[in-house]
């Protein structure tokens, strides 16, 4: 859905071919209004870049653009770039100056402003992206993230209506990315226009008002409201823009798509899963835990020390070893009572004693050595106990491997 201020770029029907005859991009329609964030998502090589670069006529595609209603032509291209500012992903390909202040106060000066209004400017535009005190800096000693910042601050100095941006958190660390949103966000309040590329899906989830997908085929497949799109996981694993998620349990490594708005709320080895599903022939060693709610499929295995609260399901084939979740209720599975003889054993210093003397032992130091020592004969017993169905497992998993691999021709 579009938004509803005045529209600041409109791209009706954009084809662009590459100089060696390979499509850029298919047919593509946008708009853009005031007050409104879209980003572009996309695998790479799918136009994301070209499109920017068409949009100020730094390539020339066989389409109608307006942007703030200057419609795109050769003798229009300065009118463009007064009111529509990019910045390009590699800050590289846009800092030249000897200095930070140099770069930043560029634009403003090549506008007609006197140098101390254009310094002026380049000051509180790097004030804004956290830059105050760099104005003698050399850009390229600065970091990457610096750099970019660098970048954008020179743009913000042109004053654009329409704001571009390709890429702009890549490369950029977790406290940058979170400082640049806030800087977008405060763009996007005075009422500009902002178009950016990313493959960010967390910035998608926090900035957008809207989203579009470009295909692999160079055309635009999905347009939206970013909670409609990144709900989509067949959507954006379709369109290559979810990774696949890998945890290790044993010797088995699982992998799922990762949505973005998934709540991976499973611990291992601890508390804490709700609604958690596995597929066969999943396994956890000792220790593991798991909240109400929680399904296995067939084949599922555990080793000892696996706790369940309620309303946890299983179906045909899953099995459990010793553990204190799971009394002898369990289809027989995980009997507390297969280590009796570890308790009778921890008994020996008392029975002992009553041998000899004739009584229990009463003094504090004797109660608490026993209890210590039942406790440590205890714990060495499980965890003996744990290693070997864990041994015991994955020879299992690496005999099934094994068979799986043999029945491939």
């Amino acid at each position: 859905m579009v938004g509803t201020g005045e529209v600041r770029l409109r791209v009706n029907g954009l084809t662009y071919t590459y100089p060696d005859g390979s499509t850029g991009l298919r047919d593509l329609s946008l708009e853009v209004r005031s007050g409104e964030v879209v980003l572009l998502l996309g695998a790479n090589g799918t136009g994301k870049s070209t499109l920017l670069r068409c949009i100020v006529g730094l390539l020339r595609g066989q389409v109608e653009i307006e942007v703030c209603v200057v419609r795109l032509a050769p003798k229009t291209l300065r009118a463009v770039r007064l009111v529509a500012g990019l910045v390009f992903q590699s800050p590289d390909d846009q800092l030249f100056c000897p200095t930070v202040i140099e770069d930043v106060a560029y634009g403003p000066l090549h506008q007609g402003l006197g140098p101390e209004d254009a310094r002026e400017i380049a000051q509180d535009c790097l004030r804004q992206v956290g830059l105050a005190g760099f104005e003698e800096r050399v850009p390229h000693h600065l970091s990457h993230g610096e750099r970019k910042r660098v970048a954008l601050a020179a743009v913000l100095a042109l004053e654009p209506t329409l704001l571009l941006l390709d890429e702009p958190t890549a490369g950029l660390d977790p406290r940058s990315a979170s400082s640049l949103m806030d800087i977008l966000e405060r763009y996007r309040a005075q009422g500009k226009a902002i178009l950016a590329t990313t493959h960010d899906l967390h910035m998608v989830g926090e900035l957008a008002d809207r989203v579009a997908i470009l295909g692999e085929d160079r055309k635009l497949v999905a347009e939206g409201k970013p909670e409609t799109l990144l709900a989509d996981v067949d959507l954006l694993t379709r369109h290559n823009l979810m990774h696949q998620h890998r945890h290790r349990h044993g010797g088995l490594v699982h992998a799922h798509p990762h949505s973005p708005l998934h709540e991976h709320g499973h611990a291992h080895g601890l508390a804490g899963t709700t609604e958690h599903t596995h597929d066969t022939g999943h396994t956890h060693d000792a220790g593991h835990t798991h909240d109400a709610g929680h399904t296995h499929d067939a084949g599922h295995t555990h080793d000892a020390g696996h706790t369940h609260d309620a309303g946890h399901t299983h179906d045909a084939g899953h099995t459990h070893d010793i553990g204190p979740g799971h009394g002898p209720d369990v289809a027989g599975k995980g009997r507390a009572h297969d280590l009796w003889w570890v308790y009778l054993f921890a008994l020996i210093p008392s029975v002992t004693e009553l041998l000899e003397t004739g009584r229990f032992p009463t003094s504090t130091r004797e109660l608490v050595t026993d209890l210590v020592l039942s406790v440590l004969l205890l714990g060495c017993a499980h965890w003996i106990r744990g290693q070997t169905r864990a041994l015991e497992e994955m020879a299992k998993q690496e005999g099934r491997s094994g068979t799986r691999r043999s029945a491939v021709p």
